[in-house]
C-alpha cells in the first residue's frame, strides 16, 4: 500500500495549475495583491531554484495601507503578495532543488480569542513513504519537497508546501493585545506580528523541519518513521527516535519535553556548528565551545508546543 499522508489537504482540489510567470520582485511598488487561484513564479539567479506562489483567499484586498520597511505595497493584498514574495526570495537563495517547489497560499479563519490565536500552519501537503530515494531510507516518509529535490522527480503532481495565516489578526475579538499583522520586512513596530518572520518559519516546516512522531505520546506516524525525527536524538537514553534505535513511545514522548535532552543527531549541522556555539548544545568536553561530538540542542519545552 502507498503510504500517503495528507497533512494539509483544504487546498487539494485546486492546487494544479500551470506554471505562472514570473512575480514581481518583492520590492516592486503597487497597489495590485492578487486573484484568487492566481499564481506566480519566484527564480533565484544563482541556485536555480523556482519556487511558485498559488494565492487564494486574501490577495485581493484592496483595503489601502502605507507602504513600510520594503514593503512597497498600498493595499493589504498586494503587501500579502509581496510579503510571501520576499520569503520565496529568501528561501530560493538558500534551498537548492531541480524541481519546482509549489506553495500554496490563504489567509482564512483560524482559532483566535481576545487573548490568543493561532497565526498560521504550514506543512508538507503530503509526506510520501511509498518511495525511497537514491541513498534514502526505506519504510521512512518524506515531506513531498524533500523527496522530489533528492530524487529530481515530482512524485506527486499537486503542491508541495500549504500555508494558511490568520486573516481575522488585528481584528476585533482577535488577540486583543496585538495591533495586528506587520508586512514590513524589518523588525515591527511596537505590539505588532511580523508577518515575514512567521511565514519563514511555516514556510520552514513545510520544507520538512517538522517531526511527524507525535510528540506527547510518542507514537510513530502509521508506525514507521519520518527522515526528520530519524535525527532526534534523546541524550538520557542514547538513542535516536527511529524505530532501529529502539526507544518506547515513552521515552521520545519524555526526550521532547526534557527541555535540554532532545538532541540533533545529523553529522552535517553538528559538524557545521563546530567552534561558532557557546550555548545550546551538549557539551561533552565541558569546553565550553561545540567541539567534534558535541550535539545540537533541539526545542523541548515542557509542556509541549505544538508547531514549535
Amino acid at each position: 500500500m502507498a503510504w500517503i499522508i495528507s497533512v494539509l489537504t483544504v487546498m487539494l482540489l485546486i492546487s494544479s495549475q500551470a506554471f505562472g510567470a514570473a512575480c514581481d520582485t518583492s520590492d516592486t511598488a503597487t497597489a495590485s495583491g492578487a486573484a484568487f487561484n492566481t499564481n506566480c513564479t519566484v527564480t533565484d539567479a544563482t541556485t536555480g531554484t523556482v519556487i511558485q506562489l498559488n494565492f487564494y483567499n486574501g490577495f485581493s484586498d484592496s483595503t489601502a495601507i502605507s507602504a513600510i520597511d520594503g514593503n512597497n505595497g498600498t493595499t493589504i493584498g498586494a503587501q500579502r503578495k509581496l510579503s510571501f514574495i520576499k520569503a520565496a526570495e529568501l528561501v530560493a537563495a538558500q534551498i537548492d532543488t531541480p524541481q519546482t517547489l509549489i506553495v500554496d497560499a490563504d489567509f482564512t479563519t483560524l482559532s483566535c480569542d481576545a487573548s490568543s490565536a493561532t497565526l498560521g500552519s504550514a506543512g508538507a501537503t503530503v509526506n510520501l513513504g511509498n518511495v525511497t530515494p537514491s541513498a534514502g531510507v526505506v519504510n521512512t516518509f518524506y515531506p513531498v519537497g524533500l523527496i522530489n529535490a533528492i530524487g529530481n522527480n515530482d512524485y506527486d503532481a499537486g503542491s508541495d508546501i500549504t500555508a494558511q495565516f490568520n486573516a481575522n489578526i488585528g481584528n476585533t475579538g482577535c488577540l486583543q493585545a496585538s495591533n495586528g499583522w506587520y508586512y514590513g520586512f524589518g523588525t515591527p513596530a511596537s505590539n505588532y506580528i511580523g508577518f515575514t518572520t512567521v511565514l519563514l518559519h511555516e514556510i520552514t516546516h513545510g520544507l520538512g523541519f517538522a517531526s511527524l512522531t507525535n510528540a506527547s505520546s510518542g507514537a510513530k506516524a502509521s508506525g514507521i518513521d519520518d527522515i526528520f525525527s530519524n535525527f532526534l536524538y534523546a541524550a538520557a537514553n542514547s538513542a535516536d527516535w527511529s524505530v532501529a534505535g529502539g526507544l518506547s513511545n515513552a521515552q521520545r514522548a519524555a526526550s521532547a519535553v526534557s527541555s535540554t535532552g532532545l538532541l540533533w543527531n545529523g553529522s552535517n549541522v553538528n559538524t557545521q556548528a563546530i567552534d561558532l556555539l557557546t550555548a545550546g548544545f551538549q557539551d561533552n568536553d565541558s569546553s565550553s565551545t561545540f567541539t567534534s561530538g558535541d550535539r545540537v540542542q533541539m526545542y523541548a519545552p515542557n509542556p509541549v508546543e505544538s508547531g514549535s
